[in-house]
């Protein structure tokens, strides 16, 4: 069977209503505190741009006052993300499969702020990970990364076309990272394999700012303004 530790989904979703009530102090925005998700490499041969792009959004997320939810990895893009959020006292949620976990120092949240927690899931496969992903999360964002950023971000498209979630998903574009994926869903579009507009299933922004101008918008717009 599947079980959470740490912290239940339930607690996370209870906490989550009330943040979205609490605007930051912090927060040089008006912009509720959101719980945002974040997808992104883990590999350490990441390129400097992808890197860069990763550490700007840490360190916007943690300035907004944003929970971060991902994987809680200190390697690549992820990695680089979640120093800058702990260097600014930022609040990072370590969402792990339990046989990655062996020791907690090697998970990103032991140096970010007060709050900071790792939740730890279970399972034969993934699934029950990118079930908690979305479930405690109020948005989506999404950085250059490899074949676990594709699942997750495609499981997630694939529930918005389907009308089954109807949390907020972009892609961050760096350097023309993802040209191929979006070139794929307008081929999808055009020869009449998917109905819905790629745009509308999956926006696409260039930089990390924009992405997140987006998503707090999206946000605050709530699910049945679509």
């Amino acid at each position: 069977s599947h079980h959470l530790t740490a912290v239940t989904v339930e607690d996370l979703r209870a906490r989550k209503r009330a943040a979205s009530r609490v605007c930051s102090l912090k927060a040089p925005v008006t912009a509720a505190v959101m719980r945002v998700c974040v997808f992104a490499s883990s590999s350490s041969k990441t390129p400097s741009s992808f890197m860069a792009a990763a550490t700007r959004l840490g360190i916007l997320l943690a300035e907004h006052g944003h929970v971060c939810i991902n994987g809680g990895g200190k390697v690549g893009g992820m990695g680089a993300l979640n120093a800058a959020i702990a260097a600014r006292g930022g609040i990072i949620e370590g969402v792990i499969h339990r046989r990655w976990v062996v020791d907690e120092a090697d998970f990103a949240m032991s140096d970010a702020g007060p709050g900071s927690k790792m939740v730890v899931v279970d399972g034969d496969d993934l699934a029950e990970r990118k079930r908690t992903l979305r479930a405690t999360s109020d948005c989506i964002l999404v950085l250059p990364g490899g074949p676990g950023t594709w699942d997750e971000l495609f499981e997630c498209v694939a529930l918005r076309q389907l009308g089954m979630s109807t949390l907020p998903v972009c892609l961050i574009n760096v350097d023309g990272y993802y040209d191929g994926f979006i070139a794929q869903m307008r081929q999808a579009q055009a020869t009449s394999v998917i109905k819905v507009s790629p745009d509308h299933l999956l926006p696409v922004f260039e930089t990390v700012d924009d992405a997140l101008a987006w998503a707090e918008r999206e946000v605050a717009r709530g699910p049945n303004a679509e």
